[in-house]
């Protein structure tokens, strides 16, 4: 007899192309959803209702949160916190990165210079630690942060996910390693349902001083602190090293594209995603656009919906289930 249990709130996840996916075959309370496109495109996708799974997914959940197997691995990492919406329960916020050591020891050091902090420690192969951060590495100021990026370093491979939490909100994303890194992006922030709350882009810069242009899209948005926002009219910033920038709106900035000299940590989210009863924080890192692919396979669940960003207007996604499938145009 299976034994069966219900998980909490909501179960997240950034989708990655069909070939980079691995599905275990004991989790087969999941339907997967084939879908197929002509154009390169970047699928996210939410599940907002209580998921019944067996004690195998369960426990395949919780590998990949502890250990995080599957995830990009690298010796190198930037990245940075998005701003949480409740400012007056910071006794019980919570900043956290998960590190997780390969198939060998690894001697590490986290480092946020604006902060002077530093920490360095030690991992055993394939065991995984929390390790906290300060508070205030999270931003807060609008625009630019410098020397604000949470600098990770190995010695061996690593995987690496963050974790922002707050009373009754919060959010995690995989951190990808820094070879990983692009200069061009395409933006995807869900809309919230207050528009006192923000919409959330942030950009990370890593060692060189870079040039970079942003492409306001389509999306209605307005902008904090008087930025002009217009849709294609590109405002171009220079970052020094290890410095991030913030841009907060009421809004989407869905449809921005991000082009930079050398390669940047791009992370998106908003503030307040209400997926139940409270608003939610909800934030990933981007994938680039040179890492975005054709196929995808998406788990099914009801009450689920997934946004679909394609890179060129026109692009034809095809959605395949069962023996149906339907066809539609997607544009930038």
């Amino acid at each position: 007899m299976k034994h069966r249990r219900r998980l909490s709130r909501r179960t997240r996840s950034l989708t990655y192309p069909f070939n980079s996916v691995s599905v275990s075959s004991s989790c087969r309370s999941f339907r997967p959803i084939p879908v197929i496109i002509h154009g390169r495109v970047n699928v996210s996708a939410t599940f907002t209702t209580l998921l019944v799974i067996n004690n195998a997914c369960i426990a395949v959940t919780s590998i990949a949160i502890r250990v995080c197997h599957g995830c990009s691995t690298g010796k190198e990492f930037i990245t940075t916190f998005l701003p949480d919406y409740r400012k007056s329960f910071k006794d019980k916020q919570s900043l956290h990165v998960v590190l997780t050591a390969q198939g060998s020891d690894a001697n590490v050091h986290i480092k946020v210079a604006s902060l002077g902090f530093s920490k360095q420690l030690t991992l055993s192969a394939g065991k995984s630690q929390w390790v906290p951060l300060p508070p205030q590495a999270e931003l807060q100021q609008q625009f630019v942060n410098a020397n604000s990026a949470v600098r990770i370093s190995s010695s061996a491979e690593i995987s690496v996910v963050s974790f922002n939490q707050r009373y009754r909100t919060g959010d995690g994303t995989v951190v990808s390693p820094n070879e990983e890194l692009g200069t061009h992006f395409m933006v995807f922030t869900p809309k919230g349902r207050f528009f006192t709350m923000d919409a959330l882009l942030a950009i990370v810069n890593g060692d060189s001083r870079n040039r970079i242009d942003i492409i306001p899209g389509g999306a209605k948005v307005k902008v904090n602190d008087g930025l002009k926002w217009s849709h294609g009219k590109v405002l171009t910033v220079t970052l020094e090293p290890f410095t991030s920038f913030l841009v907060r709106g009421q809004g989407s900035f869905t449809g921005t594209q991000i082009r930079s000299q050398r390669p940047v940590a791009v992370l998106a989210g908003h503030q307040c995603l209400l997926l139940t009863s409270w608003c939610e924080l909800v934030y990933e890192q981007l994938p680039p656009v040179a890492s975005l692919g054709k196929e995808y396979l998406l788990p099914w669940i009801d009450k689920a919906w997934a946004a679909i960003v394609s890179t060129e207007d026109d692009t034809e996604v095809t959605l395949h289930r069962g023996s149906r499938s339907t066809k539609q145009l997607s544009q930038m």
